[in-house]
């Protein structure tokens, strides 16, 4: 009999690891999004209850998609070994900077359209490089999660094969930017 807390833990929150397979973690994850546009809404229209609720949710909602993202990478690294990192940086990046950028002009569009003046291409280029919030108010969100991304993928494909030293470096990794952006670019955490 296995007596790690971790097991009870886990066995708890997942009864089966197939009830925590990519269908269920999408769903999660969607809900979670709704989560998060239910947190900026009640952010900027103050309407009260029940709204008000989701005002303190937005850093543990944030948190918890981060999480089960990681953990389907890890997941799917695990069950593929390393021709998962085949297609994985040009999929990835692929996915999210495409309709970013169209947001990005889209937002754009619309600030001149309501009399403020539109970044130049230049500062918008310089505003993802570094995650400013300036060419489209959430794009912190897409610097930070590609960052991610291609810390797991020098960190599982280049680094480290063993899981538990991938992840090691891979938190470590995050915390070098967790550091950069709170210091140099003075985000508040």
């Amino acid at each position: 009999m296995n007596l790690e807390p971790r097991t009870y833990v886990v066995k708890w929150f997942v009864p089966s690891a197939r009830n925590f397979d990519r269908d269920t973690t999408q769903v999660i994850k969607g809900l979670l999004a709704i989560g998060i546009v239910l947190h900026h809404l009640a952010l900027h229209t103050h309407t009260g209850y029940p709204l008000e609720f989701f005002v303190y949710l937005g850093r543990p909602i944030v948190t918890m998609f981060f999480f089960i993202s990681g953990y389907g990478l890890l997941s799917s690294v695990m069950r593929q070994g390393i021709r998962y990192f085949d297609t994985f940086l040009s999929k990835r990046f692929g996915s999210l900077l495409k309709p970013y950028l169209v947001c990005i002009v889209i937002y754009q569009i619309f600030s001149y359209c309501i009399g403020e003046f539109p970044l130049s291409l230049h500062q918008i280029g310089q505003d993802l490089r570094v995650g400013n919030t300036h060419s489209f108010f959430p794009s912190w969100f897409v610097p930070v999660i590609l960052y991610l991304y291609f810390s797991f993928f020098v960190s599982f494909h280049f680094l480290s094969r063993k899981t538990g030293s991938g992840i090691a470096v891979c938190i470590l990794l995050s915390l070098v930017y967790v550091a950069f952006t709170k210091e140099l670019m003075n985000w508040e955490m």
